[in-house]
């Protein structure tokens, strides 16, 4: 006997004997908790500075519009470009932009720049999600796949309920904008687990499908709409993830206003309450629409 456990044993824990996803999964998590602090501080500067609804309001639904109208779009350009660059091109773009963020507010003390930032860092965001996709089911075996996904999602989950708690904290304790600088570190962080994590290179075949111009982009966009509609499964479940998207993004946009107006709480009592989201938004999912949330050990195929 060696002594040393089974991959039966080890279950989805073993995964972590993977390099590159080790690395992805404890740099990405560090990042994801500095968008928590970064999304929480924005929020909570706007709302100090104007004491307005409407203006806290619409940050909150700033941040999160990118992702419901430019996902699909996002999509498509990915698809052709490497993804180990678009990774590490799109922390940097949003470390540039985070930090950009943090020195106007400071030395100039405006929020006026703050909507088209935050709607450009969630939109540069859209490039990272389909990028690391693809890499998980490159550096992952197939028998792999499915306990380093539902790793993957367990921990991001675990991350943004922790994340948000002391997040809210944090802010109120050294200020929103010392807060966004964190999250640009955090996005330096990834970078490095990113480049150090040993990607194997991932190049896409040149084909005049795969051309990045605008037609072709369009024409994939098309196609795609065409797809959905010709199968009422899939439109179907689509319509029911888009009410679900925006109700959320409604339910996150108020909640700040909620919270500071309603409530006379600052960034820590924010942070507890989206804490509380995070956890209700997976039981939601789960049981009241009937939708499967991957957790730590699921069946989940990577693409």
């Amino acid at each position: 006997m060696s002594g040393q456990p089974s991959e039966v044993e080890l279950g989805p824990w073993r995964v972590l004997r993977n390099r590159p996803f080790t690395f992805l999964l404890v740099g990405l998590n560090c990042s994801g908790a500095g968008d928590v602090l970064y999304s929480i501080a924005v929020v909570w500067l706007i709302y100090r500075t104007t004491g307005s609804a409407l203006a806290t309001a619409g940050l909150s639904a700033a941040i999160r519009a990118a992702p419901l109208f430019l996902g699909p779009i996002a999509g498509v350009y990915v698809d052709r470009w490497n993804p180990r660059r678009a990774m590490i091109g799109a922390d940097a773009l949003r470390m540039g932009l985070v930090l950009i963020l943090a020195a106007w507010v400071w030395r100039h003390g405006s929020v006026f720049w703050v909507y088209p930032v935050v709607f450009s860092i969630a939109a540069v965001g859209m490039v990272f999600g389909p990028s690391l996709h693809v890499v998980l089911s490159r550096i992952l075996a197939p028998p792999d796949r499915s306990a380093g996904n539902g790793l993957y999602q367990a921990v991001r989950q675990a991350t943004a309920f922790l994340a948000n708690a002391a997040g809210g904290v944090l802010v109120a304790a050294v200020g929103p904008v010392l807060s966004v600088v964190l999250d640009a570190v955090s996005f330096a962080f990834s970078m490095g687990a990113v480049w150090l994590a040993g990607i194997p290179r991932i190049d896409r075949a040149p084909s005049p499908a795969h051309q990045a111009g605008a037609s072709t982009v369009w024409r994939d966009l098309r196609e795609g709409w065409h797809a959905v509609r010709e199968e009422p499964r899939i439109t179907s479940l689509m319509g029911l993830l888009f009410t679900a998207t925006v109700g959320s993004a409604a339910f996150m946009a108020l909640l700040p206003v909620v919270v500071f107006q309603r409530l006379q709480g600052g960034p820590a009592i924010l942070g507890l309450l989206e804490s509380g989201a995070v956890v209700g938004g997976v039981k939601k999912l789960r049981r009241t629409f009937g939708m499967h949330v991957p957790a730590m050990g699921d069946k989940v195929s990577l693409p």
